[in-house]
């Protein structure tokens, strides 16, 4: 079975997903050990980075594993900064993929600043695994406090977001739906 996460199948889904949603745009990020941070980031053209928690970003540290954006959807000038984003280079992002290594489910912390404007937010996340259960990679999003507060959403209100592959067809469901 083909294991990988492409942007076309992150695009696809983002494109169900963020309009009428909560998420201005969806990330793809993959583990990276630190072993292999080098080529990763010729591979992508972009260096491994970690949020300064006010919309900046500073080289990442070393680490045994990154947890690092590849792919955002849809791509903005905005999205796009986060390309390159260690998840692992914040506690609470860190705890969040340790959350979502263990369960099915999404698992959403924060608040805690927003990796593309530092604004308080709460951050969305759920593990991508492969057909025998490995974890490939996660899907997240990171929704502003003002704007939940905003809409009336609740975080009992987060249905699912997630991803499952079959080796051709990538196939994700997941949605954020205000309180009604």
């Amino acid at each position: 079975a083909d294991d990988v996460v492409t942007q076309r199948e992150l695009a696809a889904f983002a494109a169900d997903v963020v309009p009428g949603s909560e998420f201005t745009a969806l990330a793809f990020a993959e583990p990276v050990p630190d072993a292999d941070r080098t080529t990763w980031e010729a591979v992508v053209g972009t260096p491994i980075v970690d949020s300064d928690g006010a919309g900046g970003f500073v080289p990442s540290s070393e680490r045994s594993e990154h947890v690092v954006v590849r792919y955002v959807a849809p791509a903005t000038a905005t999205s796009s900064r986060v390309v390159g984003l260690d998840f692992n280079g914040d506690p609470v992002r860190t705890r969040a993929v340790a959350e979502a290594r263990g369960s099915t489910d999404p698992v959403v912390v924060g608040p805690s600043p927003l990796a593309s404007s530092g604004t308080l937010g709460l951050f969305v996340i759920n593990a991508v695994r492969a057909g025998d259960g490995e974890v490939v990679g996660y899907v997240a999003g990171g929704v502003s406090v003002d704007t939940a507060l905003q809409s009336g959403l609740e975080v009992d209100e987060i249905e699912e977001i997630g991803l499952a592959i079959d080796g051709e067809t990538t196939l994700m469901t997941g949605e954020m739906k205000p309180t009604e």
